[in-house]
């Protein structure tokens, strides 16, 4: 990876380079850490629920995602006071009026992982109380945090089935599924991959 390069686009005075950049760091794994401290930074100079720029919105939206990989890469430190940075960050992400945005820090604890606790205490906070749904009324935040849920702690997750939350993520799932077999030939069937993740519910469900 070349540190300089994240270095001179973070740096830079252009949304695009910042974006460019929090995009390429969600694969940089444990090497993106040294730039983690730009990347908050930048965020911080930004008011989630009031920035228009497109660039600086794709910026929020890849940076969060990045904030979570690259702390799970890294081994979450409670001690590292970066480590905690990048943690609350995410998690004040979820609370984002802009529901892409919040959906997005969703996905992000669920990069992240645990430790820390905060992030299954957060996404079951999400699960039982989030009712909010994006602009077209299909996907709700709670599916979205179940999904992540199951992800970081899938027997807690086992233990929720019976919500709503656990209904919208599997009617999303199966929507996907649909549209997905629907595509016309020739285009990569992503049904198998979509069908594998809903795979321990419905065992679960002895379905």
């Amino acid at each position: 990876m070349d540190a300089y390069w994240f270095e001179t686009l973070l740096a830079s005075d252009d949304p695009g380079s910042h974006w460019w950049a929090a995009c390429q760091l969600m694969n940089a794994g444990v090497e993106g850490l040294p730039h983690l401290p730009q990347l908050l930074d930048l965020r911080d100079r930004l008011d989630l629920p009031s920035q228009t720029d497109t660039r600086e919105r794709g910026f929020v939206l890849y940076a969060t995602r990045s904030t979570g990989t690259i702390l799970n890469a890294a081994g979450f430190d409670h001690d590292d006071q970066l480590h905690v940075r990048g943690c609350r960050w995410i998690n004040s992400v979820t609370d984002c009026d802009d529901i892409d945005i919040a959906a997005i820090g969703i996905w992000a604890i669920g990069d992240l992982g645990t430790p820390p606790q905060s992030t299954v205490d957060r996404l079951l906070n999400c699960v039982q109380h989030d009712d909010r749904f994006d602009p077209s009324g299909l996907h709700s935040l709670r599916s979205i945090a179940f999904r992540m849920l199951a992800r970081v702690d899938r027997a807690l997750a086992s233990n929720l089935t019976d919500t709503l939350a656990c209904n919208e993520y599997a009617s999303a799932m199966s929507a996907w599924i649909a549209a997905a077999k629907a595509r016309p030939a020739g285009h990569y069937d992503h049904g198998p991959e979509l069908k594998a993740k809903p795979a321990w519910l419905l065992a679960h469900n002895g379905g």
